[in-house]
């Protein structure tokens, strides 16, 4: 159980940490500690509104209210960072969504298996010590990435965490096709190709995988389709943020 729900931490918070590095590295948002205090309040309170509901969201639009939920805070969150990287009145408010939207998502997934595993007479001794290892890991985990992305960047320039970023917001956000294919709103189509003989999806190199790029181990034509247009829409965006918003005003 120790091992597992470290796993399933790592699986579904980490995302969490890394896209906070990816905002810190692009973006540079000011945040302080009572700020991040709020962001943090803010998330919890999303979660615990979209378990409590769930049951009664699930049963909208004939019985898929809930993938059609999930599918609509990844869209939220790619809404709201695109309008960051555009417009700069909106930075601070936009990133707040954007994180908070994507944090609610991930934290309910999480929530959902902890008590899962608690009713299902789990230690709850035991399920805290590993939720304390697995917040550990991630807050290292998203500092060496943050200065691995940066020495890369100096070396070769901000576009390498600017595809970077895009790369994790494609993964993440195709996200959205499989839950649709789920509920036949969209076609899944046909799996590309399958390398799950090499790293599988649940093994501890997919959840890493996962997390940093929303990696499938047999991406469908639909997830490649929806990530090759979330990829070049945030890769554009992300890499003009800096030079429109230090663009001196003309004389």
């Amino acid at each position: 159980m120790f091992i597992n729900t470290v796993i399933i931490f790592l699986r579904d918070l980490l995302p969490i940490f890394i896209l906070f590095t990816y905002v810190q590295n692009t973006f540079a948002p000011q945040y302080s500690l009572k700020q991040l205090g709020a962001l943090s309040v803010g998330a919890l309170l999303g979660m615990f509104a979209f378990v409590a509901s769930s049951a009664n969201i699930s049963e909208w639009f004939d019985g898929i209210g809930l993938e059609l939920s999930q599918s609509a805070l990844l869209l939220i969150s790619i809404l709201a960072l695109l309008v960051a990287a555009h417009f700069k009145k909106w930075l601070m408010l936009s990133l707040t969504i954007a994180l908070c939207s994507f944090a609610t998502l991930k934290l309910a997934s999480f929530y959902v298996y902890f008590l899962t595993a608690w009713q299902g007479h789990g230690s709850l001794q035991i399920l805290l010590v590993a939720g304390c290892v697995g917040f550990g890991i991630s807050l290292s985990f998203a500092v060496l990435w943050s200065f691995f992305l940066n020495e890369l960047s100096s070396r070769f320039g901000q576009f390498i965490n600017s595809l970077a970023f895009a790369s994790f917001v494609a993964g993440h956000s195709a996200q959205i096709s499989d839950n649709l294919a789920q509920v036949d709103v969209l076609g899944a189509g046909e799996i590309l190709f399958d390398i799950s003989h090499i790293v599988a999806d649940k093994s501890e190199y997919g959840h890493l995988l996962s997390a940093l790029f929303g990696f499938e181990a047999a991406p469908t034509s639909g997830f490649a389709l929806f990530y090759l247009i979330i990829i070049a829409l945030c890769f554009t965006a992300f890499s003009r943020h800096k030079t429109h918003f230090t663009k001196e005003p003309a004389r």
